[in-house]
């Protein structure tokens, strides 16, 4: 069995910026697992435990977003703050958030290619909750957000995206290693 999700990467530039800005508050979060830079990455569907024989049929539903830049103009995504997620329920998180105009476009994406796996004979379990963009850059055990330390929460970037990645999760004692599947570049 492998481990699938489907991903935008980001630019190393850009990760190297975000980096810069995350130093300053690890010595504040001793606890947190801080995920590796390499890791980094906007999840838009986390399809579980997969057959290896459906990577196929993965790839054939990709393909049909590889027109989405022809179709809704180039997909730029715009990220907005760092915060403490998930939203609305005890933090046990860091993430950069995207703004609600990119999250509600990467739904447009989400529902799009969701679609187009279902279509593949693709099964995983879909969720029903608006999607939010973020980039997960830490983890630790729940905690009240009253004893968390204040974080820098403003950063805006952006950058357009030109492809969606298959990617494998290989899980080990030192975390989560992910493996490049295949790439769905846009036109």
């Amino acid at each position: 069995m492998l481990r699938l999700f489907i991903a935008i990467d980001l630019p190393n530039s850009l990760k190297n910026r975000l980096e810069e800005r995350i130093i300053k508050f690890k010595p504040k979060l001793l606890k947190a697992r801080f995920t590796p830079m390499v890791n980094w990455h906007l999840t838009i569907t986390f399809l579980g435990a997969q057959e290896s024989g459906i990577v196929e049929n993965i790839e054939t539903a990709m393909h049909k977003l590889e027109t989405w830049n022809m179709k809704h103009g180039l997909l730029e995504i715009e990220f907005d703050k760092l915060i403490y997620g998930p939203i609305n329920s005890s933090p046990r998180m860091i993430w950069l958030t995207t703004t609600k105009k990119t999250s509600i476009l990467l739904g447009k994406l989400k529902k799009q290619l969701e679609d187009e796996l279902e279509l593949n004979s693709v099964r995983w379990r879909r969720e029903s909750r608006p999607f939010q963009g973020h980039l997960t850059l830490a983890r630790f055990e729940p905690r009240n957000i009253e004893h968390l330390p204040i974080i820098d929460q403003i950063f805006t970037e952006k950058f357009q995206v030109n492809s969606l990645n298959l990617m494998k999760s290989n899980l080990s004692h030192k975390g989560a290693v992910h493996e490049l599947i295949f790439k769905s570049v846009f036109a």
